[in-house]
């Protein structure tokens, strides 16, 4: 814990200060080389989401594409039942 003490001089004072000095190198800490599981996971939920973005994106371009290939055409649907009906 660092230690602060206020000295004031004025003109020619003299003081004498006694500094006692710690050492600032740590120990140093066992370097942990064993597996990073919580890395790993979060890494591959990263991946999971990423992919699945990919994924979705493709499909919303996907559905844009054939919105606008279709656009102004009528409907199937509408042209079947529009027909008349044919008795023979």
């Amino acid at each position: 814990m660092p230690a602060t003490s206020i000295v004031n001089l004025v003109g020619s004072d003299r003081v004498t200060i006694n500094l006692k000095l710690a050492s600032l190198t740590q120990a140093e800490k066992p370097v942990d080389v064993g597996p990073r599981n919580r890395a790993i996971v979060a890494w591959s939920a990263t991946g999971v989401l990423a992919v699945s973005a990919v994924v979705s994106g493709a499909f919303a371009l996907d559905a844009q594409s054939r919105l606008q290939r279709h656009r102004g055409r009528p409907d199937r649907r509408t042209l079947i039942s529009s027909r008349p009906i044919r008795r023979t």
